[in-house]
């Protein structure tokens, strides 16, 4: 983070995966489903007030990665206006830098 954005990622692997997400949809200001890379996710905390997204990344069956993203800094950066894509974008950035499995 810095004076312009936050970036916050944490990886759950001790629930359901995104299987987690769908069972408590009910709870989330916004359920959008959506795909990053080829993967399952859902934006699920859209904020147009508050310039911020959340979006959940089912990287495998038993966990997701969660990407939060907030801008303080409108018309600075065109990518930022869409929260919810820069923090796919985001997510697309932490797969390909993974290291292919075995």
């Amino acid at each position: 983070s810095n004076d312009n954005l936050r970036i916050y990622l944490a990886l759950d692997t001790k629930r359901r995966g995104l299987e987690e997400t769908y069972l408590r949809k009910e709870r989330f200001p916004d359920f959008t489903p959506s795909t990053v890379a080829g993967y399952p996710a859902v934006r699920t905390g859209l904020n147009v007030r508050l310039k911020s997204c959340r979006v959940d990344l089912g990287v495998a069956d038993d966990q997701v990665l969660y990407i939060s993203f907030s801008h303080h800094s409108a018309g600075r950066n065109p990518e930022y206006e869409d929260p919810c894509g820069f923090a796919e974008k985001v997510g697309k950035m932490v797969l390909d830098n993974l290291p292919p499995t075995r």
